[in-house]
């Protein structure tokens, strides 16, 4: 088939997919526009690069995107501003994330290029008010679902129409003179990651649609589903990412035990059993380094494909160990023999996301991040045992996070796993009662304001009352 033509029958595919989806249910508001757009960028490349507005300063990037991306973090803080979210409520329920980000904004001081540093802390801020946005929908958890489907009937198909008809964005030659599927992105550990997080998201929504719907309906959202895997399956395959392989298995694992564990007598027992069991594993890697022999059954070097000999150069770095290079400003030092040859061929990830938050924050960051971690874990844990299918969701994705950090960078960092991480561990009120006042200010003459008690209630992502908000997920 001549590429031009796969491209326009991919483009057809996916557009036909949306127009389906479409036309069986209302999304929400359309402020989700500009989450579906963030993520989208996220799962591919930056629009400068299909533009052919690609970067012009290797340290600073595109300007284009620049553009792009500060047009969208202001749109996002405009909805938040007319949905009259309580931001001083949001830090107040979020202290650990609220104090490593500003953490890491302090740290862009000391930062090899300071301006610089803020400009990428700025995006990460983006993907925090991203997050806020489908948090605050009147029906968040099925408002993520949606969005995340839909960007999947893009990425998806036009990924293996990359892949297979152009080689130029599709592949990529590696060192060792073998071609690497990329998709849309560019690198199959991205992509891997993109099928892993909106596949997952894909199959959340095939579940939920067969307790909601019947008849032709349900039909047409199942053949949507259906079209939709069948390329990831394929992309998933041919991608190769052992390390996507790992969660993807250990997180099907967690869906499907999930729900075991709550048939159970005493469900928070059995957790502490799991959690022991963890524990148990971890000690035998210690004592015998039972990874390698698992590495090497997955038809990995035991050195990670040359992960270990990165770790290794990289801690040999001069850095401060108390408050680190400033974020992102590790790989920004051309000082360091060792790394100038990783440096120069654009090589920015020490492919350990605690190794990362080591580099830009030192182990105070490292601390700031645990205590994140554990927040979130603690959160994720409850809604778990609150018997709703969206804490089995957010458990299956902290739980990948925390593994797939261990040979990739994904903590800070734009990626959409780092969004779903946002999205299961941040608390929010939709609305609080003080913010009518601004409602007021910003709604149309014709917009109806919402009521006292809608203002009035928080809302509790994963607790039992989700279908107070019409979740059904329970």
């Amino acid at each position: 088939m001549p590429p031009q033509l796969a491209l326009f029958v991919g483009i057809c595919f996916s557009a036909w997919l949306f127009w389906r989806d479409m036309r069986e249910r209302r999304a929400g508001s359309p402020a989700l526009l500009i989450p579906g757009l963030w993520l989208a960028i996220l799962g591919s490349r930056p629009l400068g690069y299909w533009f052919g507005m690609g970067a012009t300063n290797k340290v600073e990037g595109s300007p284009f995107d620049r553009v792009v991306f500060l047009v969208l973090v202001l749109a996002a803080g405009l909805v938040l501003l007319r949905r009259g979210v309580d931001l001083a409520g949001v830090v107040s329920k979020n202290k650990a994330l609220s104090l490593i980000y500003l953490y890491l904004l302090f740290s862009t001081l000391w930062s090899y290029y300071p301006m610089v540093s803020f400009k990428r802390w700025t995006k990460m801020l983006g993907c925090l008010l991203m997050a806020l946005i489908l948090l605050t929908e009147t029906d968040p958890v099925e408002s993520i679902r949606i969005v995340f489907v839909r960007c999947a009937y893009v990425l998806f198909p036009l990924s293996v129409v990359a892949a297979k008809y152009y080689p130029d964005t599709g592949r990529l030659l590696t060192r060792s003179w073998e071609n690497m599927i990329t998709g849309l992105t560019e690198h199959k550990n991205t992509l891997g990651q993109v099928v892993m997080v909106f596949g997952f998201m894909v199959v959340w929504d095939f579940i939920e649609t067969r307790k909601r719907e019947s008849g032709s309906a349900l039909m047409r959202l199942n053949l949507n589903h259906i079209g939709t895997l069948l390329p990831g399956l394929w992309l998933f395959v041919k991608c190769n990412s052992q390390t996507t392989v790992v969660c993807v298995i250990l997180g099907a694992v967690i869906l499907w035990g999930g729900g075991r564990l709550l048939e159970m007598a005493s469900p928070k027992r059995a957790l502490a059993y799991c959690l022991v069991a963890l524990g148990c594993l971890g000690g035998l890697e210690v004592a015998f380094g039972i990874s390698d022999q698992i590495v090497q059954a997955l038809g990995r070097d035991v050195s990670l494909t040359g992960r270990t000999e990165i770790w290794a150069t990289v801690r040999e770095q001069h850095v401060n160990p108390w408050i680190g290079s400033g974020f992102y400003g590790f790989w920004d030092r051309p000082d360091s023999s060792e790394m100038l040859d990783y440096i120069q061929s654009g090589f920015t990830t020490a492919h350990n996301g605690y190794l990362e938050m080591y580099l830009d924050g030192g182990l105070l960051g490292v601390a700031l991040l645990c205590t994140v971690l554990a927040t979130g874990i603690r959160r994720v844990t409850q809604r778990l045992l609150s018997g709703t299918f969206w804490g089995r969701v957010g458990f299956m994705y902290i739980t990948i996070e925390l593994i797939y950090n261990c040979s990739e960078s994904d903590y800070f960092r734009l990626e959409p796993l780092w969004v779903t991480f946002l999205l299961v561990t941040i608390e929010c009120s939709r609305r609080l009662p003080h913010a009518i006042a601004v409602s007021e200010r910003f709604a149309k003459p014709s917009e109806p304001l919402v009521s006292a008690i809608e203002v009035a209630e928080p809302y509790k992502m994963g607790s039992r009352s989700e279908e107070a908000y019409g979740s059904r997920t329970a």
